[in-house]
Order: C-alpha cells, then sequence, then structure tokens
C-alpha cells in the first residue's frame, strides 16, 4: 500500500546503513540488482557505464552511455495558466539579455531565434524525476551543476501542460550531494528501469486472468536492500499494478 514517505518500511540503505529518503509509490518502485542483470539490455547499459568508468569501454558501449538530449527549454504553454507577474516578467527580461550574449544562428536549425523569443532565456534539465520519502528534492550529481554554482529555487515541470504543471522549490528544500546529502548520492549512480510487462493465467481458461504493471523500478545492489524485505526482490505499489479478470 502507498503510505507517507516518513512511515513506508521499504527504504533502500546508504553505504553506512541508514535509511534514504525513497520509497516505492506509484509510478515507482525498486528491483535487486542481481534480477536486473538477468535483463540483456539492461546488462548491456550497465556493463557499459561501468567500463566508461574504468576507462576500458569500447567506442559502441560509449556511445552507448553518452546518449543525452541535452538542456530543455522552457514551453510556452507552460506559461498560459499563470496570471502576468512584473518581477517575474522583470526576471524573464534578464535572463534573455543573458542568453543573447551566447545565442548564434545554427545552420541546421531553421527556430533558433523564435524558441528564446516565445520562452525567454530559460534553460533547464532533463530529469526521472522519483517520488522522495521527504518533502526534499534530492538533485543526482549529473543534474546539479547549475544548482551548485548558483543556488537559488528551482522550478520543476511535467508535461503536458494543458493544467498548472508547474512546481516552484524554495533553496532550502533542495538537497545536493555538494551538500552531503546520502539520497542525491545514491541517486547519481543507481541504474532505472522503464517498464511495463503482462501476465496471464494459464489456468483460467479461454478468458485468462490478467495482471499488468507498469512504472519505472530503481535497480538497488544487495548490500543496500533493506534487510527486512531480504526474501523480496521486487518492491512496488500497488497502484502499478492493474488486474483484469472475467
Amino acid at each position: 500500500d502507498d503510505v507517507e514517505g516518513p512511515a513506508h518500511p521499504f527504504k533502500p540503505l546508504a553505504v553506512d546503513g541508514t535509511a534514504l529518503a525513497l520509497c516505492p509509490n506509484d509510478g515507482c518502485g525498486f528491483v535487486k540488482l542481481e534480477v536486473a542483470l538477468s535483463i540483456p539490455a539492461f546488462r548491456k547499459h550497465y556493463q557499459a557505464w561501468h567500463a566508461v568508468q574504468a576507462n576500458q569501454a569500447t567506442e559502441e558501449q560509449r556511445e552507448l552511455v553518452a546518449k543525452d538530449k541535452g538542456p530543455s527549454v522552457m514551453p510556452p504553454q507552460a506559461l498560459q495558466h499563470y496570471p502576468r507577474d512584473d518581477a517575474a516578467l522583470e526576471e524573464a527580461h534578464a535572463a534573455m539579455q543573458d542568453r543573447l550574449q551566447t545565442l548564434e544562428p545554427a545552420g541546421d536549425d531553421p527556430l533558433w531565434l523564435y524558441r528564446p523569443l516565445i520562452g525567454g532565456g530559460y534553460r533547464g534539465q532533463r530529469v526521472r524525476a522519483v517520488p522522495s520519502a521527504d518533502d526534499k528534492v534530492h538533485l543526482p550529481q549529473q543534474r546539479s551543476q547549475a544548482f551548485d554554482a548558483a543556488g537559488g529555487p528551482l522550478l520543476l515541470g511535467k508535461p503536458p501542460y494543458d493544467k498548472e504543471n508547474l512546481l516552484p522549490v524554495p533553496e532550502q528544500r533542495i538537497a545536493t550531494v555538494a551538500k552531503g546529502d546520502a539520497t542525491a548520492a545514491f541517486l547519481s549512480q543507481c541504474f532505472g528501469i522503464q517498464y511495463s510487462y503482462t501476465g496471464f493465467d494459464d489456468r483460467s481458461g479461454a478468458d485468462a486472468q490478467m495482471l499488468h504493471s507498469k512504472g519505472m523500478l530503481v535497480v538497488v545492489p544487495e548490500q543496500q536492500w533493506p534487510a527486512g524485505f531480504s526474501d523480496t526482490d521486487l518492491a512496488c505499489s500497488k497502484e502499478d499494478l492493474k488486474t483484469l479478470s472475467c
């Protein structure tokens, strides 16, 4: 069952054995590393990442790990649900002035000037969000460079923007590796699997009962799996399980 984060019995462990601020919730679960390694596609990415870290990767492995869509921009439709605000307009103007200093024509992109014109100078990072077991945003090291350098509040967005899907987070609620946060350190090193699977009960006759599940699984090394769940290989929310029976 989904319960409040602080009270949830399942929490992965930091290397020192303390509980991390992560727990199963709607859309997010956890799987043991040894189980994940039995999946060929995951094993290929896992081995490639470690080969790159050891500077022993092949060109194919480097290309596999290097895939990154780069920075994102603020979609103009994200702002349509909010009233005009003088302070926000002033901030956007300042951001655009900074952006103009580095803006250069892109020969292969006919929209190079249009995008900053409609969205301002804001640029962000694409992230895979997982629920935290507290009220903080834990940023992995790969996505915290701008915050580590400048600080300030964080703006989170989640498409589609057909409703108010922008969430401002104050600076004091942002945790990073640079601040000594163990959860951010774990997220900086972990892997995730976006999954969808369907199982059928072959014993239920022509109208087979079906169990479908989808979401994201955070891969947890065995030594960081909570001891109270040692006999469990996968932990997820019941909200991720869809049952169809006839």
